[in-house]
């Protein structure tokens, strides 16, 4: 249901989920937003959003970055274009890439946010 929401939340909007996992989110904001990239350093949960990405159609598709957040990301073109950057992650992570964020902040739009995901399930 969050994932609905949010692709009205990001229609024509450029998305980087951090921490992709499976891609659930990314294949279902690709029909709504202007690019969505996927960022996972894992590599299993990489090959899977690899295969994903493969058999999802031109207009739905998204970019897979596979690499750490922010490390091996400096030379990706999305950094200055981003509009949301977005992650499910709980407790320290989230302050984290905060701080990640406000560290490279340099390096796009000035008025580009954090959407933060949380399951109240967990932590």
């Amino acid at each position: 249901a969050v994932h609905t929401v949010l692709a009205h939340r990001f229609r024509g909007l450029s998305v980087v989920e951090i921490g992709t996992r499976n891609g659930d989110g990314v294949a279902c904001w690709a029909h709504f937003a202007k690019t969505v990239t996927a960022v996972e350093m894992d590599k299993r949960y990489c090959q899977r959003l690899r295969e994903r990405q493969s058999a999802t159609p031109g207009a739905a598709a998204f970019d897979v970055v596979c690499s750490p957040f922010p490390s091996g990301w400096p030379a990706h073109s999305a950094w200055s274009q981003t509009d949301v950057f977005t992650w499910w992650v709980g407790g320290d992570g989230n302050k984290k890439l905060l701080t990640q964020l406000t560290n490279n902040s340099s390096r796009f739009a000035t008025h580009a946010e954090a959407v933060i995901l949380f399951d109240t399930r967990y932590n």
